[in-house]
């Protein structure tokens, strides 16, 4: 067996991931995800919310200043500094809200913990870090401080801290699930929030955000953050549930998206800062109880429904947890998934790195692309934690060698963690990863483009009911490995080093101590993989060895690209199916492939086969021109008509011959082949063995063939009427003015020109419309032409335009782009 091998280097990815949220029941929302590993409550509660689908990248935000990076707070060792460079940076309004009888906390510094400049585990930092130093979030310009208006107790409050203390006359109320079947509930938080914002607009200055002047403060703008008095929902469900008017639910939602839906927009009015209306927002719990103690200002929190503030969506599993696919978790490997419940090595919380498929969507970074060829050996060296480029792709073209269909788009991104800095928090489950270094090792992301595709935008992308559209390999019970566990999957088994790899590695003779990145294309959306034969996901085009562990990077090992062998048994054509039969020539494994029908443009183009061209035409029934045909090389058209009969003429074309297609003109009449000839003209008098008649329209296609019978092009089809009425004639000519010609040799780059072309025709005679004036351009790369005659300037250039009647009679305007 042949084999095709690549070595690629990969170093540690030191970056940390997010918190976790969920979608609201009946509607697009986020809530921070409830499951602690540790304990887990008996359901996620659920918040309504209309979330932004755009992603928002550093190259979106209008604002940026120099940032000195907070790693000088921890003597260099947080990771990466900025020297001062600029960077995009969203300014943060965080705005803590007191209510009758649960006051905000008096002795909380949330501006030391969200922006302090000497805080290594800040926001702030946490956000630079995750970006590679493209983007942060800072405080907004204002001017609340303890001891003055609204904040009568806070002293850590400061101007321009970004954080602003207020009270509101309201009580807080049942939100630990934001549960919305609970309207009287629901209501007063919108009410709470509303009147929190308005409060918060004595102390702001948001002057100059409205960056694209529409009248409000987008995603990339500012950032809205309510920090509700109380406890956060999460962890110890027996205690909320005792008291549950204490707690919260921390979630991304919009201020309008709550009047809206419980009709309130006749009581509350969209809040305004400076003029500019207000709307998204996230919000969390000032503290969090666990069983042994509280613990304010849970930062991790906020680092998620950040993330939903930048589009991303929830990675945990937001339905029912009992479907087929409830083992395949993302767990703390993610923020947005339940990331953002590991903690520190001092016990406090703290946000692990994003994963590196949502470092990808925000556009922090583009993983370096590993192609499986033929005998080539390619290394990269990933020395450098902070590299952007640290996430290695092995693409769906090396999953899928050699078909394509429902797996369509799964790929593989692969990445090493470590157990350090933001991802020490992941230690927590070292006892379950097999390996020798329990700081960590490499992690295998399957991505689905097909189930993305189909749920990204419902916040359902890993539910269990479904496979996962992003998640860590976990391999299955075919590995025979102690990785696995019985006959599923050892879900908190994501790393994998050397060790385990020789220890636990594949005893299939295909791949010998190699392991094969697995693929779910023969698995439907909602059978469980366990259910399905091994093969379906053990062959793909792609096998992985670790070579060797270090305590920086991990060597890996590529090998066999399938080299695939084709027969065509079958060739597809027109209106039917056709078959291949592929195998490969290293490993054997083998498919029966069908290969699609040709479409009518398939079988009327280049390279169609005289016959496909022959049954697309007998079946067309329509007066518009059929897909596939064009008028530039054969530019059919009418020269003479008589009573009876009806000459016609075509270019060369560059054919060997031309096959003759007619009909009488009506809608459902389909083609007869009238004709094979060499020449380029021809008179025709009958059709299908009934004589042509006075004052009758006729449709008419060409199609023009090479000495193998394949096809060069098919014609535009032309209508052309006999003589014998002056209401049902053709047309004599196609005018554009001269001055219009004049412009069009003229035209500059990006600039549009309207033809303004008109068929002629004899004075007193009509002609019935079967098709209006159409347009072809010869090189739409310099220049395009609509189905109204308005032709644009793409590059410096000359081409042709070709304006043409319903009977072929055209007009040429020579464009030059200048």
């Amino acid at each position: 067996m042949k084999k095709w091998l690549r070595y690629v280097t990969i170093t540690m990815l030191s970056v940390a991931l997010t918190f976790t949220m969920i979608p609201m029941t009946g509607g697009g929302a986020y809530a921070d995800s409830a499951e602690d590993p540790d304990s887990v409550p008996t359901s996620e509660a659920e918040c309504e919310s209309v979330p932004t689908d755009r992603y928002i990248t550093p190259d979106m935000i209008p604002n940026s200043e120099p940032v000195q990076s907070d790693s000088a707070g921890d003597s260099g060792k947080s990771g990466i500094k900025s020297g001062g460079k600029s960077i995009k940076t969203i300014p943060t309004a965080v705005v803590v809200i007191g209510f009758n009888g649960m006051p905000y906390s008096d002795d909380y510094d949330w501006g030391k913990e969200l922006f302090g400049s000497m805080n290594s585990r800040s926001l702030k930092q946490y956000y630079f870090d995750m970006s590679y130093g493209q983007l942060t979030f800072v405080p907004v310009s204002e001017t609340s401080k303890g001891g003055v208006g609204g904040n009568s107790s806070n002293p850590y409050d400061k101007a321009n801290d970004g954080i602003i203390h207020v009270n509101v006359d309201r009580y807080h109320k049942d939100w630990h699930t934001n549960d919305i079947s609970n309207k009287d509930n629901a209501k007063e938080m919108a009410r709470s929030f509303v009147d929190a914002a308005n409060k918060a607009n004595e102390y702001v200055d948001v002057s100059g955000l409205d960056a694209n002047n529409n009248e409000r403060l987008d995603e990339e703008e500012l950032a809205l953050v309510f920090i509700v008095a109380g406890y956060d929902s999460g962890p110890d469900s027996s205690i909320k549930e005792q008291s549950s008017d204490l707690y919260f639910h921390s979630h991304k939602w919009s201020i309008y998206g709550a009047i809206d839906r419980y009709g309130m927009g006749s009581e509350l009015a969209l809040p305004k800062w400076g003029g500019k209306k207000l709307n998204p927002y996230v919000s969390i719990a000032e503290n969090c109880e666990t069983a042994t103690r509280v613990v304010p200002g849970r930062m991790s929190s906020l680092a998620h429904e950040l993330g939903h503030h930048l589009g991303l969506k929830d990675l945990y599993d937001t339905g029912s947890k009992t479907g087929p696919w409830k083992k395949y978790k993302v767990h703390r490997m993610s923020i947005m998934a339940n990331g953002s419940w590991a903690k520190s090595s001092s016990g406090e919380y703290c946000p692990v790195s994003f994963d590196p498929w949502s470092r990808i969507k925000l556009g922090w970074t583009e993983p370096s692309e590993i192609k499986l060829g033929i005998n080539g050996l390619a290394s990269q060296d990933f020395d450098n934690p902070t590299n952007q480029n640290n996430i290695l792709k092995v693409p769906k073209e090396s999953i899928y060698p050699y078909e394509t269909g429902e797996g369509e788009g799964e790929y593989y991104l692969i990445e090493v963690r470590r157990a350090e800095k933001w991802d020490e928090g992941i230690s927590t489950n070292a006892v379950d990863w097999k390996t020798s270094d329990k700081k960590g090792g490499l992690v295998f992301w399957h991505i689905d483009d097909k189930v993305l595709a189909q749920y990204g935008t419902t916040k359902k992308i890993n539910t269990s009911d479904h496979r996962p559209g992003v998640m860590p390999l976990y391999p299955e019970n075919n590995y025979k490995s102690l990785i696995s566990d019985g006959d599923t999957v050892h879900y908190t088994t994501p790393l994998f080093d050397k060790y385990n790899w020789d220890k636990h590695k594949n005893d299939s003779k295909q791949f010998g101590d190699k392991i094969n990145l697995p693929r779910y294309n023969g698995i439907t959306m909602t059978n469980q993989p366990l259910d399905i034969e091994p093969k379906l996901r053990e062959f793909s085009g792609a096998c992985i060895q670790i070579l060797t562990n270090s305590d920086r990077y991990m060597q890996v090992e590529f090998s066999h690209s399938h080299s695939f062998k084709t027969i065509v048994t079958e060739p597809a054509g027109y209106g039917y199916e056709g078959t291949k039969y592929r195998y490969c020539t290293g490993c054997g494994v083998e498919r029966w492939l069908s290969i699609p029908a040709l479409t009518r443009r398939d079988a009327l183009e280049g390279g169609a086969t005289k016959s496909d061209a022959h049954n697309a035409l007998i079946s067309y029934g329509k007066e518009t021109d059929p897909p596939g045909a064009k008028f530039s090389k054969l530019k059919l058209k009418t020269v003479k008509q008589t009573r009876s009969s009806i000459r016609l003429s075509w270019l060369k074309a560059g054919a060997k011959k031309y096959v003759v297609y007619g009909r009488k003109c009506g809608k459902g009449n389909r083609f007869y082949r009238l004709r094979t000839t060499t020449a380029t003209s021809g008179t025709f008098k009958k059709i299908a063995g009934t004589k042509l008649k006075a004052k009758k329209y006729y449709k008419f296609i060409v199609v023009a063939l090479d000495g193998n019978g394949k096809v060069v092009s098919t014609s535009k089809m032309i209508h052309v009427a006999t003589k014998g009425s002056k209401y049902k004639s053709n047309h004599t000519s196609v005018y554009v003015s001269k001055k219009i010609r004049t412009k069009a040799k003229n035209l500059k780059k990006g600039k549009t020109l309207a033809l303004k072309a008109k068929a002629k025709k004899k004075n007193g005679y009509k002609v019935v419309k079967h098709v209006g004036l159409r347009y072809q351009s010869s090189n739409k790369k310099i220049v395009t032409v609509t189905s109204k005659g308005t032709i644009k300037g793409i590059k410096k250039g000359k081409a042709k335009v070709w304006v043409y009647a319903q009977n072929g009679v055209y007009r040429t305007i020579n464009v030059t782009v200048k």
